[in-house]
């Protein structure tokens, strides 16, 4: 059955939202691993010493991302997590894997009946919800990041906005939805947040794909904006940053994982669960509760979420 437009806009942008966080994050930690190296002592020839399995393993950091979303939404949907994506980076691959876990998953949470994945952040906060993909999916999440939807339009704005070829019909609905920001036209356009917001949002001109075509390139103008600043513009952009977010992670954590990545080359790997290929049996409808659910094989499900942990 098909989602309300509203809702399934506010989750994609959030989706871009965690892609552009986890983009900041990298480049900062790379700033910061540059002006560390700069200063530090250079080791000797014998002072290498090759790592360990257990390090070799440690090169894998796996964590959660949640979207949250208050505004428009009743008390009942309040700080339900909306966009729930298990994030693994793998530093010796130069890769990052994000699996999306569809809100609507109908999954046991405990102490509480089955119902839809997004309700065990409300019910529980991060503890609950991270708990709740650990015991349905046997997994040893311990850290997590979560990004409320209204943060985007000031994390472009903190890096002065960012430049974006518009369409005639985008340039249309940018200019409708923000009439007290700059005039856009067709072509390239300096957008604030409100603005970069409305562009990546946009869905009624065409499809999905298109949107998504949309958020990457705003993502691709954030990561430009942002590598525009420099090391010292940039590292003063590190606070700001983190308090955008609720995160277990302290700032040697991210730098300890995202600064050995090299930007240039990294891959980014997406998954979606659950899904017709693991589950071709899966269903989506009208629980007894009267909500909208995805039904689905959970066992399978750990299976193919643990197999694209695994790296193998």
């Amino acid at each position: 059955m098909k989602k309300k437009e509203k809702s399934q806009n506010k989750k994609g942008f959030l989706i871009l939202l965690i892609v552009v966080l986890l983009a900041i994050a990298v480049v900062v930690g790379v700033l910061v691993a540059e002006n560390k190296k700069k200063s530090a002592p250079q080791p000797q020839e014998s002072s290498v010493v090759e790592p360990t399995t257990k390090e070799k393993e440690e090169k894998i950091t796996n964590f959660v991302i949640f979207g949250i979303d208050d505004v428009g939404y009743t008390s009942w949907d309040i700080n339900r997590s909306d966009t729930i994506m298990i994030v693994s980076i793998n530093q010796d691959q130069n890769a990052i894997a994000l699996i999306s876990v569809l809100r609507d998953s109908k999954v046991p949470i405990k102490g509480y009946e089955p119902q839809k994945i997004n309700g065990a952040y409300q019910l529980g906060g991060a503890p609950l919800a991270i708990d709740t993909l650990n015991d349905n999916f046997h997994l040893k999440l311990r850290n997590y990041i979560t990004v409320n939807f209204a943060k985007m339009e000031s994390l472009i704005d903190m890096i002065g906005g960012v430049d974006v070829e518009l369409t005639w019909e985008e340039a249309e609905i940018v200019n409708s939805q923000n009439p007290d920001s700059e005039y856009v036209e067709e072509g390239m356009n300096h957008l604030d947040g409100a603005q970069a917001l409305s562009y990546s949002r946009i869905r009624s001109l065409d499809s999905d794909q298109v949107r998504v075509e949309r958020q990457q390139n705003v993502m691709n103008a954030v990561l430009h904006q942002f590598r525009m600043q420099g090391t010292e513009k940039g590292l003063a952009m590190l606070d700001p940053f983190m308090e955008t977010v609720e995160t277990s992670f302290f700032y040697s954590d991210l730098y300890d994982i995202l600064s050995p990545l090299d930007l240039s080359s990294v891959t980014l790997s997406r998954y979606t669960v659950p899904n017709a290929e693991v589950d071709p049996n899966r269903w989506g409808g009208w629980d007894e509760n009267n909500s909208w659910v995805w039904e689905f094989d959970i066992e399978k499900t750990a299976d193919y979420i643990n197999d694209i942990l695994a790296w193998e």
